[in-house]
């Protein structure tokens, strides 16, 4: 019982001390991060919006397979983060993929990161703007997976008249 008393008095001396060393400048300024991140953010704003356009998959078996790729993709919670819906459609107008991520920016650290879910998988990757869009990598295995997205490549979805 003895024990028990010095380790709870012990871990209460700790946590009373711990945040206070911790927070002795104070904690974060919530305004600052969430303007650095809307401003950082702002660099996929040309995306936002609906877009169709062509984009080709490698199926396992090593054929090249065309869909007709649409992408909704907007700011939320202020513009400090986007949302990306892509859904794509193969000739016949069928659904054959579907994803949705989150990208944000972490001033910290001065990096973009994505969630990703898509084909019941998630991730986590970093995305780098570019000057008409942005890349991203998954690893796989020896190889890695790169996808490009590029705004020169996409039509306003009512331009095609396309599928949603």
């Amino acid at each position: 019982m003895v024990k028990q008393a010095a380790l709870l008095v012990g871990l209460t001396l700790t946590l009373a001390g711990g945040p206070t060393a911790a927070f002795a400048q104070g904690p974060p300024d919530s305004a600052a991060l969430l303007s650095a991140q809307t401003e950082a953010m702002r660099r996929f704003a040309f995306l936002d919006g609906v877009w169709t356009g062509t984009a080709w998959i490698l199926l396992p078996s090593g054929e090249r397979q065309e869909v007709i790729q649409t992408e909704r993709i907007g700011p939320f919670l202020g513009g400090s983060i986007r949302l990306i819906e892509g859904r794509g459609f193969d000739s016949d107008g069928r659904l054959v993929f579907n994803a949705f991520a989150v990208i944000s920016y972490d001033p910290g650290t001065d990096r973009y990161s994505m969630r990703s879910y898509a084909q019941g998988r998630a991730g986590d990757f970093e995305i780098t703007p570019t000057a008409d869009g942005y890349t991203w990598e998954i690893p796989a295995g020896p190889m890695t997976i790169r996808y490009t997205g590029s705004a020169a490549r996409l039509l306003p979805l009512a331009a095609r008249g396309g599928l949603l």
